[in-house]
């Protein structure tokens, strides 16, 4: 597991980690931390460095109903996530009345295009 420290003090509930997908074959799970969380941690592993740090991660369910909602997040510029929604139309279609599907689209202004 690789744990990213945020760099800057500030919320990353809703901070967006795009994949470039150059690392298609590696599946690494990746956790992005506050700056302050981060500091403590690696205070910690300075102070005492030939002990080992365990961590427990937990992914909480907050809709409890049958009906399942996802999202999915892609960049305007990303060929596969366009191939990914046409070849899963059907499948969504027929769990229609099962779940509710939010597409996402992370779009950025660049001066130097």
């Amino acid at each position: 597991m690789v744990i990213i420290v945020d760099n800057l003090v500030e919320d990353v509930d809703n901070t967006i980690m795009m994949d470039d997908h150059s690392g298609h074959r590696v599946n690494i799970p990746v956790l992005m931390i506050t700056n302050d969380d981060g500091v403590k941690i690696l205070d910690y592993m300075t102070a005492k460095p030939d002990f080992n740090i365990m961590a427990s991660i937990e992914f909480i369910r907050p809709n409890l109903t049958h009906q399942v909602n996802y999202e999915y997040w892609m960049s305007s510029l990303d060929y596969r996530s366009y191939d990914f929604i046409y070849n899963f139309i059907d499948i969504h279609m027929s769990l229609e009345k099962e779940v509710t599907f939010t597409p996402h689209y992370a779009l950025w202004y660049c001066v130097a295009c």
